[in-house]
């Protein structure tokens, strides 16, 4: 809201009053990438699957790897229950899950903004210690504690 209201020269406030009533601002049209597997694709697959064809003889109908269909296959049910619309929904679903990173950099930095120095964070076996402490470990010329590192351990 901020950036916006200083590109219009306004205070951030009178932004928010005119985008909240509609619910904020509209996200780009999904898609789907170029190698993800289409509709029409996992169509083919469910045929396949019906007439008994093997998923070698399926992928190279397709032009895809075998171990492509493989994985479709074995992610929405097996040879026996894959339908196609079902696998398509899924796919879009699946996309739909929050990023890892995305998750844990808004909990970083809600636990930093609201955290006092010297406090640290854990999210199973990583640590998120608050910014002053990584600040005095840099300024310091050495690498910060290895119960601090921001990787796996």
């Amino acid at each position: 809201m901020s950036s916006i209201g200083r590109r219009f020269d306004r205070e951030s406030s009178s932004v928010f009053s005119v985008i909240s009533p509609t619910g904020g601002i509209r996200p780009a049209a999904r898609k789907r990438a170029s190698q993800a597997l289409s509709l029409s694709e996992r169509e083919e697959i469910s045929r396949g699957l019906s007439t008994l064809c093997s998923l070698r003889s399926i992928a190279r109908r397709l032009g895809r790897s075998p171990s492509t269909i493989s994985r479709e296959v074995q992610r929405n049910g097996g040879p026996d229950r894959y339908r196609a619309a079902r696998s398509d929904q899924a796919a879009w679903g699946r996309a739909l899950r929050p990023k890892l990173l995305a998750s844990l950099e808004r909990d970083l930095i809600g636990f930093v903004c609201g955290s006092a120095a010297g406090i640290a964070l854990g999210f199973g076996d990583r640590v998120f210690p608050p910014h002053e402490t990584l600040a005095r470990a840099g300024a310091a010329g050495t690498p910060p504690d290895r119960s601090l590192r921001l990787g796996a351990p």
